[in-house]
């Protein structure tokens, strides 16, 4: 996972490096976000996701949920921020869609989420953790940072100065 994180900002690095040229300074904000949601991701990694280890009176398991929800936040804000610079910057809208998808799974999984959260208050006998089947955070946080890789891939790779305009 470590090298994954490691491989996320090469490719923030590489899209900057190569949208930079058209986007200018309004860059510098989505980059900024990625990085700090790069940070916070390689945190939650080294911390441990358990329910017996403690720092002090703080359980390592709520630390890295939190951490690991909060980088997810800014994840999202950074990818919201790429877009509107993106479509300031004049890129062709059809450049887009991969944002959208993303948008639309991140969407899905706050709905599935919420309705596991409502369903868990409902019905005292579910067990909060992981989710049942599609209510499963794992399996939604896995499926946004497989996303993540992709778009980010996808954004440093197609989107440059020569090709991404209108």
């Amino acid at each position: 996972m470590t090298a994954l994180v490691f491989l996320l900002s090469l490719l923030v690095g590489q899209r900057h490096r190569n949208i930079r040229p058209r986007a200018g300074g309004g860059l510098n904000i989505p980059t900024a976000l990625y990085g700090i949601g790069m940070f916070l991701i390689l945190a939650s990694v080294w911390i441990p996701d358990s329910r017996e280890i403690y720092w002090g009176t703080i359980r390592t398991g709520s630390l890295h949920t939190r951490i690991a929800i909060i980088s997810i936040f800014i994840t999202l804000i950074a990818v919201i921020s790429d877009a509107v610079v993106l479509k300031l910057s004049k890129f062709r809208s059809s450049s887009f869609w991969v944002i959208r998808i993303f948008m639309v799974l991140w969407i899905t999984a706050v709905i599935s989420l919420a309705t596991w959260e409502w369903r868990c208050g409902q019905d005292p006998s579910l067990e909060h953790w992981p989710g049942d089947g599609i209510h499963s955070t794992p399996l939604w946080e896995w499926i946004l940072f497989v996303y993540l890789i992709g778009y980010l891939y996808w954004i440093s790779r197609s989107l440059t100065a020569q090709n991404g305009f209108d």
